[in-house]
């Protein structure tokens, strides 16, 4: 890198590198880094930052720095909206002071692991969003000309593009596994968690436990009150469920109205004290009609099951059949279906 930096030709040669970088995915890391680099490098600064804004928990955190101790990225940590970069962040002014007052707010808020006495910030921001800030500061006075802000300012630009453009692959992603309208995983994925379980369950001799749940009625109630109505129930159930399900346990949707559960760690017998315990919530549910019953399948994952995932659609189907046969708000386990009969 120090060696792309020491003539201006090198210096575009970068520049055109980080371009390319911006059209690909998973390069966000790599974009940042360079843009660090370059500043820290082109303002001859004592420090260089990006400080991106922590969803989780609302902090601002070090995401890459040049100049600053390992120990202190670690432990920085800021109140996001708060002093002059909330100003800035909220959408205030770019940040260049020289000469600042050590006693000032401004040097409290701005100040990173030593003391300085010139600073530049340039909020990272794109289509709405503000990701966070880049900084750089310096040790002698009047350090930072207008320049200097348009070249911070240019590397904002570029890092807002690159955390926007990463924001939409993660997002995406997302999609592909997320159902939209129960928020629960996509089938397919669904599966493929599942198989891992299995997988680690047979590691550890744990038991896995699968759940198939079914509205009753369910396309009568769509018929009856609608299709906005009928997805207010299903996303009802999934928050019943969620109530019940602990750890890594998995919530999948399978077909329209029915949601599959896998339970780890639980046999066949606290599976179906859970399923028990879903069912009774959901019959006391008063939305469009008095009670909203349910029928649940039951089924124990066999280790084998990894090698033909579709045997536990299969056989949650039939225990789900013998539980509306048995007019339904039924929960019903595989191990007790014989001849057409729960036992």
């Amino acid at each position: 890198m120090k060696e792309l930096l020491k003539s201006p030709a090198n210096l575009l040669t970068l520049v055109k590198q980080i371009n390319t970088l911006l059209n690909r995915r998973y390069a966000l890391q790599r974009i940042l880094h360079c843009l660090v680099d370059i500043l820290q490098h082109k303002l001859a600064s004592r420090y260089t930052a990006i400080i991106l804004a922590d969803t989780g928990t609302e902090h601002l955190k070090i995401k890459i720095a040049q100049g600053l101790s390992q120990s202190f990225m670690n432990r920085y940590q800021r109140i996001t909206g708060t002093g002059i970069t909330g100003k800035m962040l909220l959408g205030g002014e770019n940040i260049i002071i020289n000469n600042i007052d050590a006693s000032s707010e401004e040097y409290n808020d701005l100040k990173l692991e030593d003391d300085f006495t010139s600073v530049i910030a340039a909020r990272i921001a794109a289509h709405g969003k503000t990701y966070g800030f880049l900084i750089s500061q310096r040790s002698e006075s009047d350090a930072f000309l207008a320049e200097d802000m348009l070249l911070l300012e240019i590397a904002a630009q570029a890092a807002s593009i690159a955390l926007y453009q990463n924001q939409l692959v993660e997002e995406n992603k997302e999609l592909t596994v997320i159902d939209k309208e129960s928020g629960t995983y996509k089938f397919h994925f669904f599966c493929e968690r599942l198989i891992q379980e299995i997988e680690r369950a047979k590691s550890y001799n744990e038991s896995i436990s699968v759940l198939l749940i079914d509205i009753d009625n369910f396309k009568d109630f769509n018929r009856l009150y609608g299709y906005e109505a009928a997805c207010s129930l299903l996303s009802k159930l999934v928050t019943v469920i969620r109530q019940h399900c602990v750890g890594l346990d998995i919530i999948g949707r399978y077909g329209q109205d029915k949601i599959m559960v896998s339970l780890i760690n639980k046999n066949e017998e606290q599976a179906a004290e859970v399923a028990e315990r879903i069912k009774e919530d959901m019959y006391q549910f008063d939305f469009y009609r008095p009670h909203n019953p349910v029928s649940i399948g039951v089924y124990t994952c066999s280790y084998e099951d990894v090698n033909d995932i579709n045997r536990v659609a299969d056989c949650l189907g039939i225990t789900l059949f013998h539980a509306h046969y048995h007019n339904g708000n039924q929960v019903c386990r595989w191990s007790t279906c014989m001849y057409g009969f729960p036992q």
